[in-house]
């Protein structure tokens, strides 16, 4: 057995015990760490290992109070003496290391001692490719065929290896833009920082984690979170509701320039969840229901009423009590900083303006309707104005509406395809008896029937029939001299065109009803 005293090691990150010829085989030791070793023993970025495991393999418990850091291993060797070193995480994606070989992939050990060095090694590289620590080259560009070697000395901090081409020419790799959560990232070019602050898009799991533009078409941005994990560019990660500061690192790598990093601070906020009673489907912007707001900062949210509607009040309540009637200003609503301390719950109430009526169930037969819906309120002050789009395959013929019991009136399409109904005739329109009801009569598109060959403008052999766009037109091909007819010239145009290389351009235009065509 053995008695071992610590060492210190350039002040931090190495330490050593010595035999004094004392009896502790077995008892623990307890030393004390920068606040930043602690933290990255804490954050599994780096671990406790022995003199003969300094690749990290043997992974020692740890506990940390503090900055005390307490080692429970049983510390024995040959020789009396035995060592303790602090370890750091390596980090890569096999994607990254393998765009440089033709085959196989590096052996890289997890974590590495520092003031051990991280050897890798790998054979068969791409020809003019190196391995990269942190964006800076370790190795020679291969020649293609013999093993490619780098050494790095780890210096107390997570190292993230890349592989590069031609790592003797500076980077010029950068980020044009970075938005975490949505929200963009302020970055310093010269640094390589970034800063971000989120509000209750930290919470909010239908928005990606980042998005990243690079300067390089062929870049790679490559994301590890706080807990330097792996970021996903589709992950829609929870960040939690209470503030905290994360640090990300963002590598952009591509084949023939040196990857850059850079370090992205993330805040956030603590937050209060809201929610919102919204019946009658007043436009609200600013709050939404199941969102999240900065706890004890204004919620400032604008209410519109829905068509026909009018606001009748806006409420609010904190934690289920509390609260009361907001008085806006214009369209503008606060809840002042001072309530917002716990589940913001915001209610609208509407009613229908003195100026409403109310549509009724519209009969489509397939066909859609943009601009009013069904079962609805809406201002019959104003003009009512839609279109209408026809199933695949059908055209419109008729788009007519009624109030209540009355009779039918047919609607013409504009110019521009809108249809309108004025104002002055939906005065008797009302909320119960006489609501607005639409109909759309649809019919199927014309068929031409084609007797005799002719082809396409394609030059491809013409199909029995072809199913024509209502007033559309057809194209196609006959050879010279051949008398074209149609069977019913009133449903389209026939026009022939110019002859070219033995062939006549015909075309028919103006479908609108079945016809048949024969080319002798």
């Amino acid at each position: 057995s053995v008695e071992m005293k610590l060492v210190s090691f350039n002040g931090t990150n190495l330490y050593a015990v010595k035999d004094t010829n004392e009896q502790v085989d077995g008892d623990a030791l307890t030393f004390t760490v920068s606040s930043e070793v602690a933290k990255a023993l804490a954050n599994n970025d780096a671990i406790v290992t022995t003199l003969d495991s300094a690749n990290g393999t043997d992974r020692t418990v740890i506990s940390i109070s503090d900055r005390e850091v307490t080692y429970t291993g049983k510390l024995t060797d040959a020789t009396g003496d035995v060592a303790l070193k602090l370890a750091y995480k390596v980090t890569y994606n096999t994607s990254d290391l393998t765009v440089g070989l033709k085959n196989g992939t590096p052996t890289i050990n997890a974590y590495v001692a520092v003031g051990a060095t991280l050897d890798i090694k790998s054979t068969s590289a791409k020809a003019g490719y190196a391995i990269l620590a942190n964006g800076t080259a370790i190795s020679k560009a291969a020649d293609g065929s013999n093993t490619v070697s780098a050494e790095y000395v780890m210096k107390g901090s997570v190292v993230a290896l890349t592989f590069a081409k031609d790592s003797g020419v500076v980077s010029d790799l950068a980020l044009n833009s970075l938005q975490i959560k949505g929200k963009t990232v302020t970055l310093d070019q010269r640094t390589k920082t970034g800063t971000v602050t989120l509000e209750g898009e930290a919470k909010n799991t239908s928005i990606n984690d980042y998005t990243a533009v690079a300067n390089d078409g062929d870049a790679t941005v490559t994301v590890f979170n706080n807990s330097n994990t792996l970021v996903a560019p589709a992950s829609k990660s929870d960040l939690g509701a209470t503030a905290s500061t994360l640090t990300y690192t963002v590598i952009v790598s591509a084949p023939n320039k040196a990857a850059v990093t850079y370090t992205v601070t993330v805040n956030t906020n603590d937050l209060v969840k809201t929610t919102l009673t919204n019946a009658s489907n007043a436009k609200v912007d600013g709050i939404v229901d199941n969102g999240y707001v900065v706890k004890g900062k204004d919620i400032r949210f604008t209410v519109e009423p829905a068509s026909g509607m009018k606001i009748d009040s806006v409420s609010y309540t904190v934690g289920g009590s509390g609260g009361g009637t907001i008085t806006p200003s214009g369209n503008t609503y606060v809840v002042p900083a001072k309530d917002v301390t716990g589940v913001v719950a915001v209610t609208i109430v509407q009613s229908a303006a003195a100026s409403s009526a109310m549509t009724g169930a519209f009969t489509l037969n397939g066909a859609t309707v943009q601009g009013i819906e069904q079962n609805v309120y809406f201002d019959k002050t104003k003009d009512v104005t839609f279109t209408v789009s026809a199933p695949t395959g059908q055209h419109v013929t008729k788009v007519e509406y009624k109030i209540g019991s009355g009779g039918a009136n047919m609607v013409s399409a504009s110019p521009d395809g809108t249809y309108i109904i004025k104002a002055t005739d939906l005065t008797g329109a009302d909320t119960s008896t006489n609501k607005l009801t639409i109909t759309v009569t649809v019919a199927a598109n014309p068929v031409v029937t084609f007797t005799g060959t002719g082809y396409g403008e394609d030059g491809t052999l013409l199909p029995a029939t072809i199913t024509a766009d209502y007033n559309g037109s057809v194209t196609f091909k006959a050879a010279a001299g051949k008398s074209v007819t149609v069977n019913t010239p009133a449903n389209g145009t026939l026009k022939m065109g110019a002859t070219v290389d033995g062939w006549t351009t015909w075309t028919l235009s103006d479908i609108t009803g079945n016809l048949t065509v024969t080319i002798p």
